[in-house]
């Protein structure tokens, strides 16, 4: 006999008690935002113990290449609770906050859902996840997909309120209004029209004004990124994230199979989501977060064909690709983490900086552009050449990764650069090796080799 809808017999096996799956989610985000570190980590904290202290700079206060450059930080209170909470218990609080933040996310979306595909979704956010701004881009939009999915109730006129402090957080604000957007349309609601209007309204509400607009349109507009950020390629899923990805794509293909030609199906938000994320794989946490509940309606409705009654060969074969589904997923997340340390800052220079610490630079500092933040952070006294807010900086005609880009692949330039700013130490990522030669070739010694990183010094 086959079901109408799927029945708990059909996947009770599939859920644990709340506590411990969450617990389980808890743990998984905790480990991540505790052992690894995000190289925009150290110029966030610094950001955010600057502005609680001395307000907003009228330009940039890090980098000696763009002193001039009329710095706009969408993330500003983000850095103040960063620096904040670091401030009261140091990284083990932090990791444990912003841990609780992700959990929070998915228990937002998925608390109705089975365990094991709250974890599959779990493991498709741990590359994205741990101490980082974009926690808040995908705990805002899981608040935002209940609050609307529950429009006709009372929770929508704080709407407005939600959007004021979530632009002062983060620039994926403008996400939140893009979601708005759709569902007016998609539902022809005047009262989430008018809603809309009113959460554009109050975003204009923060240090910079409109100027926060310009800051993320230049970047939402820089179409060098792909080709560029590791974050913001295409078609750039981590093994740990393929599962999920594999699983969404099987049940929504299978639920499209006789409405294909209904073009309004293609207009699904969980879709047009995904098709941010495979052009920006940055996008994918947020995908998750949209397409966790039409992953599990779509595992429900193909639950609900299967008889209740299974002969023992259609039995082994459900628990054959059930076994073999899981064992891609232990795959996926050995390849993806195979390499990590317990160090989480093994991959940055620290034995560089600390030669810096005892032997200040003469002059200005070069830097590979990954150590910026971390450089910010640690060595306080000496500012940096490039950082991670930078690549989609442009000003008085200059933008600011093609100089850097150009100062590694470019010997002349490289010279012109040395001499324009002063420059007399270089923290190079070991793998750039052709900068390394050029600055060896022209006179410079290597005064720290980790294998990871080289100080040279003029």
């Amino acid at each position: 006999m086959v079901r109408a809808s799927i029945s708990k017999q059909h996947y009770s096996w599939l859920r644990w008690p709340p506590f411990a799956t969450y617990a389980v989610v808890f743990v998984l985000f905790f480990i991540v935002a505790f052992v690894f570190l995000d190289p925009d980590f150290g110029w966030h904290i610094t950001a955010g113990a600057y502005f609680l202290h001395h307000g907003f700079p009228a330009t940039d206060i890090f980098t000696y290449t763009a002193s001039n450059f009329p710095w706009v930080s969408h993330e500003w209170l983000s850095d103040i609770f960063v620096y904040a909470v670091y401030g009261v218990g140091g990284f083990p609080l932090l990791a444990a906050v912003f841990a609780l933040l992700w959990m929070c996310a998915v228990w937002l979306v998925g608390r109705r859902q089975p365990t094991i595909l709250v974890i599959i979704a779990t493991l498709a956010l741990l590359p994205f996840a741990g101490i980082r701004a974009l926690t808040w881009s995908v705990l805002f939009l899981a608040i935002l997909l209940q609050v609307v999915k529950y429009r006709n109730g009372k929770y929508i006129i704080f709407l407005p309120l939600f959007f004021l402090l979530w632009a002062n957080v983060h620039g994926s604000f403008v996400v939140g209004l893009a979601y708005l957007a759709y569902q007016a349309f998609m539902t022809r609601s005047l009262k989430l029209t008018v809603i809309i209007v009113l959460s554009a309204a109050v975003t204009f509400i923060n240090p910079y004004g409109y100027h926060l607009y310009t800051e993320i349109l230049s970047t939402l507009m820089d179409s060098s990124l792909g080709s560029r950020i590791g974050e913001w390629q295409p078609f750039a899923l981590t093994s740990i994230s393929v599962p999920y990805v594999m699983l969404w794509v099987g049940v929504t293909a299978y639920g499209m199979r006789r409405t294909w030609r209904n073009w309004k199906e293609y207009l699904r938000i969980d879709i047009l989501f995904f098709a941010a994320s495979i052009s920006h794989v940055r996008q994918l946490p947020l995908f998750v977060i949209v397409s966790l509940p039409f992953t599990a309606r779509g595992i429900a409705d193909i639950a609900a064909l299967v008889p209740k009654q299974l002969d023992r060969s259609r039995r082994r074969f459900i628990v054959g690709v059930a076994t073999a589904f899981v064992c891609i997923t232990v795959v996926c997340g050995v390849i993806t983490y195979k390499d990590a340390k317990l160090d989480r800052e093994a991959k940055y220079p620290v034995q560089a900086v600390a030669y810096l610490q005892q032997h200040p630079c003469s002059g200005q500092l070069f830097n590979s552009y990954n150590y910026g933040g971390y450089l910010i952070w640690k060595l306080p006294s000496e500012k940096v050449y490039i950082d991670g807010r930078m690549p989609s900086w442009s000003h008085g005609g200059e933008k600011y990764m093609d100089n850097y880009l150009k100062f590694s692949d470019d010997q002349a330039y490289r010279n012109d650069q040395i001499k324009k700013y002063g420059i007399s130490c270089a923290i190079v990522i070991r793998t750039n090796e052709q900068l390394v030669k050029g600055l060896r070739d022209s006179g410079w010694h290597v005064a720290v080799d980790d294998m990871r990183s080289v100080l040279l010094i003029k």
